[in-house]
Order: structure tokens, then sequence, then C-alpha cells
């Protein structure tokens, strides 16, 4: 017999984002310790989203927050106060462009398999530019 679980949308769990925000930052390697008030700043920020999606959007949020910010939550504050959402073959692009088109290190960054980022970027057309020399 199975029974549904019911999860609502964290746009409904506002009260859950902050510490998620703190547990995700330090997962994808940030050190919190010295930097309290910056990411103080990243979970306000955040936290004033609207996150129809589950745990899993803000996670992949935060990734590619800190994969395009350099390492650096300065930057990644700035980020959030430029960006807007981001559709994901944007985000595979930005990150492809960034890495010099080597899929094992956006693979790496983004904690998928590089046959993810080769099926994504067969799912989304995404193909590098020639380059004349």
């Amino acid at each position: 017999m199975r029974y549904p679980i019911h999860l609502p949308p964290l746009c409904e769990r506002k009260e859950d984002i902050p510490e998620l925000v703190k547990y995700f930052i330090k997962e994808v390697g940030f050190n919190v310790n010295g930097h309290k008030k910056h990411v103080n700043d990243v979970i306000r920020k955040l936290s004033q989203n609207h996150w129809t999606g589950n745990v899993r959007e803000l996670l992949n949020e935060i990734r590619r927050l800190y994969a395009t910010s350099d390492k650096s939550i300065v930057k990644m504050i700035d980020l959030i106060n430029e960006s807007q959402p981001q559709s994901d073959s944007d985000q595979l692009l930005n990150l492809l462009v960034k890495a010099d088109w080597n899929q094992s290190e956006v693979a790496r960054q983004l904690n998928v398999s590089e046959t993810t980022i080769r099926k994504r970027i067969k799912k989304y057309n995404i193909s590098r530019p020639i380059q004349i020399k």
C-alpha cells in the first residue's frame, strides 16, 4: 500500500530557506565562518525569491551562483542583485564558456556526470562557436 507524501514547495516554507542556504553554501565548498555578514546577505536575498519548486531548485541556483562567481561570496551577492532567473540552457552555456568548453569541469561544478552534460548540450542544441583565427 502506498501513502502519498505531500511536500509543499519552498514558497510555502519560507522559514526553511535560511538553514537550507547555509547548508548548501557549505556543501558547494564555501567557508562561511569568516563571512557571516555576506552569508546573511545571500540568505536574505535568496529568501526574497519566489521558489515555486523544491529544495533541488534552491540547490541548483546556489551551485550556479557559486560556479559563475569564481567562488567568491561577494560576487555571488552581485550576481543575485543583477540576475534574472536564468534558463537551464543559458546556465549551461555560460558555464561551458567560462570553463573553455571543458565538459568535465562543468559536470564537476554542477555535481552531475559528463554524460548528463552531453545530453543537456544535445537537448538544448548548444554548439561551440567556430573560432576564426
